[in-house]
């Protein structure tokens, strides 16, 4: 190469070349996610600033550890270190130097579930092509995970009373109905509609309207077993999921005890307001197979409690015992 076109390290380029490992270093020490090394043998020989906050581990109880000692498999947040690090152990053994592999797991915290996180590995060779350790990534996955519930619940919610809205109570009728098949149990389906309730809408407006809704759900929710699912479907319409119980004894002390309820006056700022509700009952196998005909045969029965005088209840079809 003539003199003339030899490569010359100015002062700035030699700067930068010095600084690149200490720049690295601190970028490392600086990240949001947690950063592990490990050794070829899949022990930590380092770990950065976050690590230990995700973790509750300190720097010194983590180095010569196991990564197993820190994370869990998703599927079986329970599983023991030794499982864990097994099936570690044998993502790092498959994986040759520059290859990647990523996955969610559950990072272990003292007091704590688990922590979702998503795992991303990759090994790192030395001069001789051999991986000589393995590059850790853990990214934080709690904040997406507590956004996917809210969107979850959302989405199976009524907003305004919190109660399940159809979609949920379908899926756990649904789910009703399995079991009851299996131990051969009975499933009923209440419903409820407010009587005149829209006159309360006009005379004192929408807002009184949403609190007495409100108020409606917590008596309601007061009426039945935990194991029941009292929901909204919309307006002024309510329904009662009863698993295991098809008894009509029972049926009746739950639809008196509906009533009663909500005969009390209601107070609402400086407002008493009175009203009732008619209730249709329908049971399972004798009134329908599925959810929805079991609904809609509460829905017609209730219609004509509706239709007679309101403020009681009915069954849809005669006593199945």
């Amino acid at each position: 190469m003539p003199p003339d076109t030899a490569p010359i390290l100015t002062d700035t380029g030699r700067l930068h070349l010095e600084q690149e490992p200490r720049i690295a270093a601190a970028a490392v020490r600086h990240a949001h996610d947690a950063f592990v090394i490990l050794d070829g043998n899949g022990h930590i020989v380092s770990v950065n600033p976050a690590f230990t906050r995700l973790t509750g581990s300190t720097e010194g109880n983590a180095l010569r550890q196991p990564l197993g000692a820190f994370v869990a498999l998703s599927d079986n947040p329970s599983s023991a270190v030794a499982d864990t690090e097994a099936f570690v152990q044998g993502v790092l053994s498959t994986l040759p130097g520059g290859a990647g592999w990523e996955s969610e797991v559950l990072v272990r915290r003292t007091g704590t579930p688990g922590v979702a996180a998503l795992l991303s590995v990759n090994g790192f060779t030395d001069a001789s092509g051999r991986v000589s350790n393995f590059i850790c990534v853990l990214t934080d996955l709690s904040a997406q995970k507590a956004l996917e519930e809210e969107l979850r619940q959302a989405a199976l919610h009524d907003p305004l009373t919190g109660l399940p809205n159809r979609n949920l109570f379908m899926e756990r009728g649904n789910r009703a109905l399995l079991l009851s098949e299996r131990h051969d149990q009975g499933v009923s389906v209440v419903f409820i509609d407010l009587d005149h309730f829209k006159p309360v809408n006009d005379i004192y407006g929408r807002d009184t309207g949403d609190f007495l809704l409100m108020q409606v759900a917590e008596r309601l929710v007061g009426c039945v077993r935990a194991s029941d699912t009292v929901a909204r479907l919309g307006g002024d319409e309510f329904v009662i999921l009863l698993p295991e119980v098809s008894d009509t004894d029972k049926l009746i002390i739950v639809a008196e005890k509906i009533l009663a309820a909500l005969n009390e006056p209601f107070q609402i700022d400086d407002l008493d307001l009175e009203i009732s509700c008619s209730i249709g009952i329908a049971r399972h196998p004798v009134d329908g197979a599925d959810m929805p005909s079991l609904l809609r045969a509460a829905d017609e029965c209730l219609y004509r409690v509706k239709q007679s005088g309101r403020n009681t209840y009915n069954f849809s079809s005669v006593d199945p015992d």
